[in-house]
């Protein structure tokens, strides 16, 4: 499949505002995992302010049982420059223990070189 450039710009109105309007949190990453991009439920989830969300490792809300696994499935999955999912426990605003089902895409640029990915995650602990 030949990859299709994502033509995201976080300054975009409109996409901020799509972003912010979805029920779950989304992110764009940079290459090498830095975000360009946290939406409003990414900033609720974590809470914290929007800069400090996008600064925020998120490695340190993982589940100390799964956090090994989930480093190294993301390391793989970015490696890959494929979509790739990750599945684990992720600590809320509120302390809680929440099961997380990300998918991350990977972005690319006009000359089809890899920008970054961007993900979703949904709350599957019920």
């Amino acid at each position: 499949m030949v990859p299709i450039p994502l033509p995201i710009s976080d300054s975009d109105p409109s996409f901020r505002l799509i972003a912010d309007s979805a029920p779950v949190p989304i992110w764009v990453t940079f290459p090498g995992g830095n975000r360009a991009f946290v939406n409003r439920a990414y900033v609720d989830f974590v809470g914290c302010n929007y800069d400090e969300a996008l600064s925020l490792d998120w490695r340190t809300i993982i589940h100390p049982d799964d956090a090994a696994r989930i480093r190294d499935e993301s390391i793989k999955g970015e490696a890959s420059l494929t979509p790739f999912n990750l599945v684990g426990r992720y600590r809320n605003s509120e302390g809680e223990w929440r099961w997380l089902s990300s998918v991350s895409n990977p972005r690319w640029g006009p000359d089809g070189t890899p920008i970054g990915f961007i993900g979703v995650a949904h709350d599957i602990t019920e």
